[in-house]
C-alpha cells in the first residue's frame, strides 16, 4: 500500500495530469488523422500513433512522479519495434514530443517497455485509447488510467476529449479515489466538481449506455432486458469507458456488456479498471452480469467474471435478477 495520504494525493495528481496530457496529444492526433496513422495488430485489431504517443507521455509523467511503480498496459514496445514501415514509429515520437519536449525514440521504446505489473501487489494499469474504432472514425473513445493495489483499484481517472451524450458535449477527465468521491472536470481546466449516479429508483426510467461495436456485447440480449423492464428512453452509444463515466456523472442509469452465450473470451482489465471506480465512487454498483464482484487479481483477464453490470445502485438488484434469467434462457 501507499506509505501515506500524501502520497495517495501525489499519486492522484500524477495520474490526472498524465492523463490531462495524454487527452491533448490524441486530440492533436484525431484532427491530424490519416491512413498512416493506424496498423493492424496480430490480432487484427487496429493500433494508432494515438496509442502508442498517449502510452509514452502517460508512463513519463508517471515515471517522474513514482519511478519504481510498475504498469499494466495494451500496448507494448515489441509492437511497435515489429512494424516494418518507421512512418508510424516516426508519427509516434513526433506527437509525444509535444508534451515532452526532447523526448528520444530510445525512450518512446523505453516507456513503451515499462515494468510488467501483472502479479505485483501495486501496478498502474491503462489503456491509452479505449474505443480506437471510435477514435479512428472521430468519435470518442477513453483514456483510462487506474491503481490497482493489494486486490481492488484505489483509483481510476478516465480522460474522455470528445465526450457527447443527449446530455452534454464536452471534454471530461472524469477521476476517483477510494473513499473520496468521483469528480468531474473539463479536460482543459483544473477545476473538479463532485459528481454523483442517477438517483432513479425503477429499472424503468433508467437510461442504458451501450457500445457502438455489437461484436462487444449482446445486443439482442440488451434488447430483451429493454423489453422486459420496460425501458423506453434512448440509449446513448459510446465507444470506450466512457460509458461508465456516463454512469458516474449521471448521464446514464446502467452500462451494460454481455458476452455472447458460449463465448470464452475474457475481459481485459485494462478495459475495465478505472471504470469501476468511478461508478462506485459516484455512489453506482458494478457486478458481472451474474452479481459477481469484479476480480482484478487474477493477471491481465478478469478471469473469474462474466460480462459487466454497472448501475446507479438502486436498481442494480432489479435489473441483475431479469439480466440472470435471460442470460441463462439464451446459454441453454
Amino acid at each position: 500500500m501507499m506509505a501515506n495520504e500524501t502520497d495517495r494525493e501525489k499519486a492522484f495528481e500524477a495520474a490526472i495530469r498524465a492523463v490531462r496530457a495524454a487527452c491533448a496529444v490524441t486530440s492533436r492526433v484525431q484532427e491530424d488523422f490519416a491512413d498512416d496513422h493506424r496498423v493492424l495488430k496480430a490480432d487484427q485489431s487496429p493500433v494508432t500513433t494515438a496509442d502508442y504517443a498517449a502510452q509514452v507521455v502517460i508512463c513519463s509523467v508517471l515515471a517522474e512522479a513514482f519511478p519504481d511503480l510498475p504498469m499494466i498496459s495494451e500496448e507494448s514496445a515489441d509492437e511497435l519495434a515489429a512494424l516494418e514501415d518507421d512512418t508510424l514509429r516516426d508519427l509516434v515520437l513526433e506527437y509525444a514530443q509535444t508534451a515532452i519536449p526532447g523526448l528520444t525514440g530510445d525512450q518512446v521504446y523505453a516507456f513503451l517497455d515499462h515494468d510488467d505489473g501483472i502479479g505485483a501487489s501495486r501496478s498502474w494499469i491503462l489503456d491509452p485509447v479505449d474505443g480506437t474504432k471510435g477514435f479512428i472514425r472521430g468519435d470518442q473513445y477513453a483514456i483510462a488510467l487506474a491503481l490497482y493495489e493489494e486486490g481492488q483499484i484505489e483509483m481510476g481517472i478516465l480522460g474522455c476529449p470528445r465526450y457527447a451524450t443527449g446530455a452534454r458535449s464536452e471534454g471530461l477527465i472524469i477521476a476517483a479515489r477510494r473513499g473520496a468521491g468521483t469528480v468531474c472536470m473539463n479536460v482543459d481546466e483544473d477545476r473538479p466538481r463532485a459528481v454523483k449516479v442517477q438517483d432513479t429508483t425503477t429499472a424503468a426510467a433508467s437510461i442504458v449506455a451501450r457500445s457502438v461495436e455489437s461484436a462487444h456485447s449482446s445486443f439482442g440480449i440488451t434488447d430483451q432486458l429493454k423489453s422486459e423492464l420496460n425501458i423506453v428512453a434512448t440509449d446513448v452509444y459510446m465507444d470506450g469507458q466512457g460509458k461508465y463515466g456516463a454512469v458516474a456523472v449521471g448521464d446514464a442509469t446502467m452500462y451494460l456488456r454481455i458476452p455472447r452465450p458460449g463465448a470464452t473470451r475474457k475481459e481485459n482489465i485494462w478495459d475495465h479498471a478505472a471504470g469501476v471506480i468511478v461508478v462506485e465512487e459516484a455512489g453506482g454498483r458494478v457486478t458481472d452480469i451474474l452479481g459477481e464482484t469484479i476480480a482484478f487479481s487474477h493477471g491481465a483477464k478478469l478471469e473469474r467474471n462474466t460480462g459487466i453490470l454497472a448501475t446507479n445502485g438502486a436498481i442494480h438488484d432489479e435489473v441483475l435478477s431479469e439480466l440472470k434469467r435471460l442470460y441463462a434462457a439464451a446459454s441453454e
